[in-house]
Parts: structure tokens; C-alpha cells; sequence
């Protein structure tokens, strides 16, 4: 009888560590795909959502920029420190939005930009075609020593083209980049506009050319006022949350 009661407790003690072996197990993969599933859902930020953020933290690290700049009136070169402290925080202040590393950001920039499908290559390479001819139309009127409104209306002309053809095929894409570019154009007319080495003799010999009545040599406004009448309904349309 003890034998027959020994027997069928390891029996008994046996299914029972199988059966907690198995619910252990289970519990493990049960949370282990759980994890995944939170990790993959952390990694897939939608598209808007990152380029909403990338914009917010462009246009008031420009403003930031635009403001500390005006007040240096001692050295114009600080400026160009100024301008690599406020990139390089804005840089990591989205990495720590997005949740990645800092060094992950240019990958994500390039796929942001280069994304695989024939349709952004095909539009890329149009933008590119538009600014080659704008350089070039910029080099030929330098020659010429002088500019007409007909000059100027070659950039209208230029920026509708890549506006039209943004909203046509890639409205998100046209949407960051036109925020973005309104920065530049920002950043640029700062450093011109306080002569800062090295940049400024190279952008007054290129902007001061295209000047009209409406602007002086101290403030060249009308390409950000172009930029921002062309893309204004982009502006006045943002990215939804549906990414549209």
C-alpha cells in the first residue's frame, strides 16, 4: 500500500510540474509577444505626427535664432556658434520626441526623403531640375550686372512649379519641405543681413542684385514673402490626424 500511495503521489507531483512547466511557458511567450507588439507599436509613428514635430521644432528654433541674432551687435561671428548650439539641441530635442537615438536621425532623413517609390524620385528629380535652373538663371543675370521684374518673375514661376506639383502628387512631402524651406530662407536673410563671415559676401553678391524698391540693402524680404504667399494654403491646411 505505501508503495501503491508513493506511485501515485510522484504521479500526481509529476502533472503538476508539467502543468506549471507549461502554464510558465506560456505566461513567458504570452509576455514576450506582448512586448513585441508594444515595442512595434512605439517604432510605427505615423508619418504626420513626425513631420508636425519636425516642423514645430524648426520654425521656433528659427525664431529663437532670428531673435538672438538681432540682439548680438558686438561680434557678428558669434552668430555662427549661435546657430550651431540651437541646430544641435533642436536636433536631439526631436530625437527625444521620436524616441531614438541621435545618431538615427540622418537615416531617418534619408528615408523620409528617399522613400523608394518611382513617384518621389520622379519628383525629386524635378525639383532638382528647377533649382539647377535657378542657379543658373542666378549666375546669367550676375553677369549681366542688373535685373528686371522680369528677372524676378523667373522665381515666382520656379516655386509655383514645385508647388503645383507638391499638392498634386506628394502633399505631405511639399508640406515639410516648404516649412523647412521658409526657415532657410529665414536663417539666410539673417546672416546676410548682419554680415556674418563668411556667408554674407557671398549672399550679397548673389541676393543684392535682385533687389527692387520694395526692399533696401539691409533687409531683402520679398523671397520670404514669396515663399510664404505661395505656400500659405499648405500653411492654412496642415497635416490631419487621417495624414491628410
Amino acid at each position: 500500500m505505501e508503495l501503491i500511495f508513493l506511485n501515485v503521489c510522484s504521479e500526481l507531483l509529476l502533472l503538476y510540474c508539467k502543468h506549471h512547466h507549461l502554464i510558465n511557458i506560456r505566461f513567458r511567450d504570452d509576455s514576450m509577444r506582448y512586448s513585441k507588439k508594444k515595442k512595434k507599436r512605439k517604432r510605427k509613428m505615423p508619418m504626420w505626427k513626425s513631420d508636425r514635430m519636425l516642423v514645430e521644432i524648426a520654425v521656433a528654433a528659427t525664431i529663437l535664432f532670428a531673435f538672438l541674432a538681432t540682439r548680438m551687435k558686438q561680434c557678428s561671428v558669434r552668430i555662427n556658434f549661435l546657430f550651431i548650439i540651437i541646430v544641435s539641441s533642436s536636433l536631439y530635442l526631436h530625437s527625444l520626441r521620436l524616441g531614438v537615438n541621435l545618431s538615427n536621425l540622418p537615416v531617418l532623413f534619408y528615408k523620409r526623403i528617399f522613400d523608394g517609390t518611382d513617384q518621389r524620385y520622379y519628383l525629386l528629380s524635378f525639383y532638382v531640375i528647377c533649382v539647377l535652373a535657378t542657379l543658373i538663371f542666378c549666375i546669367i543675370v550676375n553677369h549681366l550686372s542688373h535685373s528686371s521684374t522680369v528677372h524676378r518673375k523667373f522665381f515666382h514661376f520656379t516655386v509655383s512649379l514645385i508647388c503645383i506639383t507638391g499638392i498634386q502628387y506628394d502633399f505631405e512631402f511639399i508640406w515639410l519641405s516648404a516649412w523647412l524651406t521658409l526657415c532657410i530662407f529665414v536663417i539666410i536673410e539673417v546672416f546676410r543681413s548682419k554680415s556674418v563671415p563668411p556667408w554674407s559676401k557671398y549672399l550679397n553678391d548673389w541676393l543684392l542684385i535682385f533687389i527692387d524698391k520694395q526692399d533696401s540693402p539691409k533687409l531683402i524680404l520679398t523671397p520670404i514673402y514669396l515663399m510664404a504667399g505661395i505656400f500659405l494654403p499648405l500653411f492654412l491646411s496642415p497635416i490631419a490626424n487621417n495624414g491628410m
